[in-house]
């Protein structure tokens, strides 16, 4: 079984703070707490529960890129839809037409709140 894991941005310290369900939430006389303050963080992305090539978490909001197959290298964005964690391909995201299963890329390039520039670069 996978652990259930989140990141999220420190607007305070602007670092990303990982986090496990644990560490969000605490029982107290039977009902549930908050951990940590909400108001400190934002973009929450869960773990998907793979690793890229180089053993780098992959979470939602993620650039990925495939490499293992040079004619078929595509960049795209990890989302979570229908039950799943998806790539959504860098030329497809106004449509989002084409969807494809996160287990054929290799490799986390950056994620969407720290490098928005690999969008602009790549569409």
């Amino acid at each position: 079984m996978r652990e259930i894991k989140f990141r999220a941005w420190d607007k305070k310290l602007k670092r990303w703070a990982y986090f496990t369900i644990k560490d969000i939430w605490f029982l107290e006389d039977g009902e549930k707490k908050y951990q940590c303050s909400w108001e400190d963080y934002e973009d929450w992305g869960q773990f998907t529960g793979l690793k890229d090539k180089d053993g780098k978490e992959i979470y939602e909001g993620d650039i990925v890129q495939n490499i293992g197959m040079p004619e078929y290298q595509r960049v795209g964005i990890v989302e979570f839809e229908g039950g799943k964690f998806i790539v959504i391909p860098i030329k497809f995201i106004k449509d989002k037409k084409y969807k494809g299963d996160l287990y054929y890329w290799d490799e986390v390039i950056g994620n969407i709140y720290e490098n928005p520039e690999l969008l602009e670069d790549l569409k």
